[in-house]
Order: C-alpha cells, then structure tokens, then sequence
C-alpha cells in the first residue's frame, strides 16, 4: 500500500475539503495539510501495529488503542471511498474484513454527521462493531442525537 501513498492522501485530501465546509474550525487545512498528511499516512502504511486496506476505491486505517480506561481495540481511524456511493459495497467489505482480522466486539468507527454513505456503512455492519460514533461541529465525539445540555 505504500506505494499507493499519493492516491491515499489526495484522497483523504478530497473527502477532508467536502467536511471543511460542514465543520470548519475542525477539518479546514492548513497550507501544507497534504504534505503534513502524507508523512502521518505513509508512517500508518508503514507500521506492523497498524491495520491498513485499500480496495479498488478506497481504503481504510485501523489504529490500536490502548489505555487504562478501554480494553486494546482497534479504531477504524479512516476510511475514504473515492465515491462514497461505494460505502454499501466496499466500504461495508473493508469493515467486515476490519471485523475479521480484529476483535469484532472492539471495533470502533467514528462517522461524521454529512457522510451519509459511511454512516449507512456502519449500520450495516451494527452486529460487529462495539460503536459507531458520530462528529458533530460542537464536539469531537458524540453518540447519534444531542449531549445533554446541547441542541441538535
């Protein structure tokens, strides 16, 4: 996959553009975000402890997390589809293949509330992931419907 590293971050490049317009202050990139980018996504290829996929159209990060408060899991960082009309199909077979290879009852993926598609991804697969987690403009991570005190 490394030496897919330019195809990897123009498109995360492209999918991040699409969400600066919903959640500014949180996805607007700076000058040289691609560049920046491209080094922390080639380390990620790069790494054993890293789950890293790529399909025909997209590819996806799986990150170990592991602190005091959870158990080791794997966070699906990224997952990007060239056209997010392949998030039924490949999106949901790079998860699945995610579901396999780790802990199904640890895996997490994290859906921005606009990407409509990848969050119908997630649902699809609602039986093995632990959570599916949605971004919000006002906080980094929240559940689907408002925090309490927060308006939806």
């Amino acid at each position: 996959m490394l030496a897919d590293l330019d195809w990897v971050a123009d498109l995360a490049a492209s999918r991040r553009a699409r969400l600066a317009a919903f959640a500014p202050r949180f996805w607007n990139p700076s000058r040289d975000a691609r560049a920046v980018h491209a080094g922390f996504l080639g380390g990620l290829i790069g790494s054993p402890d890293v789950m890293a996929l790529r399909s025909e159209h997209g590819f996806l990060f799986g990150l170990p997390r592991r602190s005091r408060l959870l158990v080791d899991d794997l966070l699906i960082d990224d997952m990007v589809m060239a056209d997010e009309a392949r998030c039924p199909d490949e999106g949901v077979a790079l998860l699945r293949h995610a579901a396999c290879a780790a802990d199904p009852a640890a895996l997490r993926f994290v859906c921005p509330v606009p990407e409509l598609p990848r969050a119908a991804a997630a649902r699809a697969l609602a039986g093995l992931l632990a959570a599916a987690g949605y971004r919000r403009t006002t906080d980094y991570y929240a559940t689907p419907g408002p925090r309490r005190g927060q308006r939806g």
